[in-house]
């Protein structure tokens, strides 16, 4: 009898242990299968995604009037003084008797010049334009009689026809007595591929009640495919608030850019503090 039980217990242990590895199986398949149904419900919200922002760029594209902007150097034509730009748009639609013009303007002025455009094939048209390397230029494209019907407006792409713009970096100073000296560094961007429009002498105006009161000049060529060049300002603390400093720069062209040092503003308000 007492093997009996113990066989029947023994049996009841087994079939306990099977069903407890069955029903462990059973969960990890259905785990896995929740894992694989849960990447692919992931998969297929991000193929959506992906669908509908397509589109939606699809529709913008469709929507907007000038689709492509293009500008090169027509160099034949330019001379020491002015570029020439050769302007292309392509158009996505234009109805019926409906003539586009290009509306240019110095940035910062309100006045608009109304140029024509010449079609040049399809919904492609193109214009020459003449602007000076020492000014910024905004357009936009306006169908004419309908100034409501216009693009965006936009800057012209000044690294193609520009000056090379220097910029001046306070890079240290100490005071020295009754005197505070800067030592400056003038770095010039990328100059365009014209000889005829880099910089050939720099050096900083220092204003004071309106008049020039002195001229701090750079060390070396300020040829802008070098880092920078140096110069060193001593100034009277007492007089530090009256000074105004402009950067001037002489073009091989015979042009000449002044701009102020807005970076001197940080400076002059870390010295007072």
């Amino acid at each position: 009898m007492k093997n009996k039980q113990n066989l029947m217990f023994g049996i009841l242990v087994i079939s306990l242990m099977f069903n407890f590895f069955s029903w462990q199986e059973l969960q990890n398949f259905n785990q896995s299968h929740r894992d694989v149904a849960r990447q692919h419900d992931v998969e297929s919200l991000r193929n959506e995604i992906s669908t509908i922002t397509q589109t939606a760029q699809n529709i913008l594209k469709e929507k907007q009037w000038v689709q492509n902007v293009n500008f090169v150097v027509v160099n034949e034509a330019s001379n020491k003084k002015d570029k020439v730009l050769k302007g292309e748009w392509s158009l996505g639609e234009l109805e019926k008797g409906q003539v586009p013009e290009l509306w240019l303007r110095e940035r910062g002025s309100d006045t608009w010049i109304q140029l024509s455009l010449d079609e040049t094939g399809g919904l492609t048209y193109s214009a020459n334009l003449t602007v000076s390397p020492e000014k910024q230029y905004e357009f936009k494209l306006v169908a004419e009689g309908n100034p409501t019907r216009a693009s965006e407006i936009q800057e012209l792409p000044y690294h193609l026809y520009g000056l090379p713009i220097g910029w001046v970096d306070f890079v240290s100073s100490r005071e020295e007595k009754d005197n505070v000296i800067f030592d400056m560094h003038l770095n010039f961007d990328t100059a365009t591929p014209d000889m005829n429009i880099n910089p050939k002498e720099a050096y900083i105006e220092i204003i004071r009640k309106g008049s020039v009161e002195q001229k701090i000049d750079f060390k070396g060529d300020p040829d802008p495919h070098m880092d920078f060049f140096t110069a060193q300002w001593k100034v009277s603390k007492k007089l530090l608030s009256e000074y105004e400093p402009y950067l001037v720069v002489k073009y091989e062209n015979g042009l000449i850019k002044r701009t102020p040092i807005e970076v001197f503003e940080k400076f002059r308000y870390e010295l007072n503090r």
